[in-house]
């Protein structure tokens, strides 16, 4: 059987990464970034108009108090007004704001969240590069969480000839991976710079259908499983079984449990040995963990930036 860590994320069982998260106080920008910009991901609070302006209050998707920002007549042709309009509390806008001590938008529009991205420690894959550090010289990644950039270092290791060179398997794996797949990451702080533990492609929710709990034998032992109805019209009917050696299957059993015949789902599968195998199942496109605080959406060893106390970057 595959047997590895899988992510259950229901409404009846939701696994929220623990620690703090770092944060630094906003430092004062200095006259000439008065004008510097930041673009982000912000929860919808609420919206008011008057005085021939708008002001939208929301909150960075990590997690702070909510910030207000301006909306001018000038700079409402790039506002997708009726996203803002419709929008509800804790739905996540897409946002280009002037950083300064009162945020004026430049951009908005509505956000759309790769399924999965706002589970704790999966992240966006964004390209292979080479950083240096001093006279070192080392391959690195950067991945995003919610436009949110993060540069991490691949250790060097010394090879049988002595010499340094960045650790084989980890590149490999990088290697595998293209610009906007979801990537599982994991680093630690190393001489204040995040360096890569492990990375490892994770494969994205998808749409489908609840049809039934189901017993059967993909192979000698009887397993518990769902079937599910997937793509558009009539679709196709398939059936995706749980490890009972794995460690989440209590808590997916419970998740399955809660659906009944025609739920709207979301999940996540993975073949192996000829048995398709599920991960993961959801309700929604964004979890809790975006619609209330604090969030714990980054591992606690990672730097918090973005918009900070008094509206200011940090």
């Amino acid at each position: 059987m595959f047997h590895r860590h899988w992510t259950v994320v229901s409404a009846a069982a939701l696994l929220i990464a623990a620690g703090a998260v770092l944060a630094a106080d906003a430092p004062t920008p200095k006259p000439a970034d008065k004008d510097a910009t930041y673009h982000g991901v912000f929860k919808f609070a609420s919206l008011k108009q008057g005085n021939g302006q708008m002001t939208v209050s929301a909150s960075r998707v990590q997690g702070g108090n909510a910030v207000d920002m301006l909306i001018t007549a000038k700079d409402a042709g790039g506002i997708d007004l009726e996203s803002l309009k419709f929008a509800r509390g804790g739905e996540l806008l897409e946002i280009t704001c002037t950083n300064t001590a009162k945020p004026t938008i430049t951009s908005l529009g509505r956000y759309d969240v790769k399924w999965g991205e706002d589970e704790p420690g999966i992240f966006v894959f964004s390209a292979k590069s080479t950083t240096k550090v001093g006279a070192a010289e080392y391959t690195s990644i950067t991945v995003t969480k919610f436009l949110e950039p993060f540069t991490i270092l691949v250790p060097n290791k010394k090879g049988a000839d002595g010499k340094l060179a960045p650790d084989a398997a980890l590149v490999k794996a990088i290697d595998a991976l293209k610009a906007g797949d979801l990537a599982e990451v994991a680093a630690e702080t190393v001489d204040g710079r995040l360096t890569l533990k492990s990375i490892d492609f994770f494969e994205p929710y998808r749409k489908a259908e609840f049809l039934r709990v189901v017993k059967g034998k993909p192979d000698k032992d009887e397993l518990t499983g769902i079937e599910v109805k997937t793509g558009e019209g009539e679709g196709a009917v398939s059936r995706y079984y749980l490890d009972p050696k794995s460690e989440d299957f209590a808590d997916l059993t419970k998740a399955i449990g809660a659906f009944r015949l025609g739920d709207n789902v979301l999940i996540r599968t993975i073949t192996t040995n000829k048995i398709d195998w599920l991960l993961g199942i959801r309700t929604t496109a964004v979890s809790a963990q975006t619609q209330s605080g604090p969030d714990r959406l980054l591992p606690a060893n990672w730097p918090r930036r973005g918009l900070g106390r008094g509206g200011r970057m940090r």
